[in-house]
């Protein structure tokens, strides 16, 4: 190494300085394999589209197993519809007189579509019974399918218990001096009314006023205590001549389709569900067969690399070139054979050179969050501080910015001798609208001609043992 000039800073030695012993020997194994693995022949090309066409054949296969997982749903549920026997006349009065028994319920009629209505007390009993007022209870079906109880409070009670309590309540206004408030119903009790029951629906809604009871307290609202004798001001009052016919029009209105007509949607839904699984099996049996001939392309392609010979010349060319290129320090190789190339990075400004630290190079592409990169190791930070323009500490590796497809393209293309010029002329340099960190003098000055060249020497070490594939000439740094 020269000798740094007076009044700038002199560099340590680097981590590492000597190569591996035999490294044209090492070399050639790596491009066998960088040829493989990479390849001028189509190699890479091919394993890309096998990496495309296996992705296709999983998705596809996970909409296949969707398909069956609906198709088995449907043909249970029509399956159980099937064994599903309508209740009797008899048995749907049972379950009109249950709701009828209730202590809540004070009256029935039925509204303009025929459908039972229920008037209700939903009265509370704490060491003294508190009245709530009565309420007209109307099962609607809103637009998204949720069901909801309509309650037409005539004294506006629930007006004040709404409004101390407004969780309780979806949506209320006013009308001719009423409040028809909205209360959504529990899933079990809207499963009922299908079931013919209106019962758990209005204890359901009685539960929900009750609950409201504790915020009218604390909010200052009193409820009238209902007296034994009080004669109730009913809006109507009796109960309805033919309740069985009320509450199959309730369901038909308000609940779910009839059994017929809920078999009939459903197989049309089988049916459209299976065409598109027919269509979806029909793709993935071409992705396959596709794949299939993606897969022997490849290997008679790998086979055909397997025949081809390294140029052993040309070889020690680029071993040459790359190990005197200006700031490669030496060469090794990891355990699987990649070359580590360790560098010394620095770049010029105004005359002056300045340290960028010490690098070693992994000879592999990788593909990260930011594109096609070189695995790259900082051995040692530059003097004065830190910079990382274009490394990703947290990654290990080098984004090359604008040049990574000229970059990613010469190592595809097996040009190795220009992959690591573009490599190393990237990382020993700065961007132009980084200069005023340079006035700044965040970075260190070293001599100018402190640039490590290496002088390859000609005499080998040790005779290396030659081999049917390599000359048993050795190149070292």
């Amino acid at each position: 190494m020269p000798r740094a000039k007076r009044g700038v800073n002199v560099l340590p030695a680097p981590t590492w300085t000597r190569s591996d012993n035999n490294l044209l020997h090492k070399w050639l194994k790596y491009l066998k394999w960088q040829r493989g693995e990479y390849g001028t022949d189509g190699i890479r090309q091919a394993k890309d589209a096998i990496a495309e066409s296996q992705r296709e054949v999983n998705t596809y296969d996970g909409y296949a197993r969707d398909y069956n997982t609906k198709i088995a749903n449907l043909k249970d549920q029509i399956t159980k519809l099937k064994k599903k026997v309508e209740p009797t006349d008899a048995e749907i009065m049972q379950k009109y007189e249950a709701l009828i028994a209730s202590p809540h319920v004070i009256g029935t009629r039925i509204d303009s579509q025929g459908a039972l209505v229920t008037l209700i007390d939903p009265q509370l009993v704490e060491g003294k019974t508190l009245e709530f007022g009565m309420y007209e209870v109307d099962v609607r079906s809103l637009s998204h399918g949720r069901h909801q109880i309509v309650l037409l409070d005539k004294d506006r009670t629930l007006l004040n218990l709404i409004y101390s309590a407004h969780h309780y309540q979806d949506e209320y206004y006013g009308k001719q001096n009423s409040l028809i408030a909205s209360i959504s119903l529990d899933g079990d009790a809207v499963r009922a009314i299908d079931d013919y029951n209106l019962l758990p629906a209005v204890e359901n809604l009685v539960d929900k006023i009750q609950r409201l009871y504790p915020y009218n307290r604390r909010y200052g609202y009193n409820l009238a205590k209902k007296s034994p004798t009080r004669n109730l001001d009913q809006p109507w009052s009796g109960f309805v001549e033919d309740p069985v016919r009320a509450l199959r029009r309730l369901r038909l209105m308000y609940g779910t389709q009839d059994v017929a007509s809920q078999i009939k949607d459903l197989q049309y839904s089988l049916r459209s569900q299976e065409v598109r699984k027919k269509g979806c099996l029909d793709d993935l049996r071409a992705l396959r067969k596709q794949l299939r001939d993606q897969e022997a392309e490849l290997a008679k392609l790998e086979a055909t690399a397997k025949k081809d010979d390294i140029d052993l010349g040309e070889a020690a060319r680029s071993l040459e070139f790359i190990s005197t290129l200006p700031t490669v320090i030496a060469i090794k190789f990891d355990p699987d054979g990649i070359p580590v190339i360790h560098v010394r990075n620095t770049f010029v400004r105004g005359g002056n050179r300045y340290d960028l630290g010490d690098f070693e190079i992994r000879l592999v592409l990788e593909h990260k969050r930011f594109g096609d990169v070189a695995k790259v190791r900082r051995t040692r930070c530059p003097l004065g501080g830190s910079y990382n323009q274009g490394w990703h500490p947290d990654d290990n590796a080098f984004c090359f910015g604008n040049r990574t497809s000229e970059m990613r393209d010469a190592f595809y293309a097996g040009d190795l001798n220009h992959a690591f010029n573009l490599i190393l002329g990237t990382m020993n340099e700065i961007d132009a609208d980084h200069d005023y960190r340079v006035r700044e003098g965040m970075f260190a000055e070293i001599a100018m001609d402190d640039v490590w060249q290496r002088k390859p020497r000609r005499r080998v070490r040790h005779k290396p043992t030659a081999t049917p594939e390599v000359a048993p000439e050795a190149i070292e740094t």
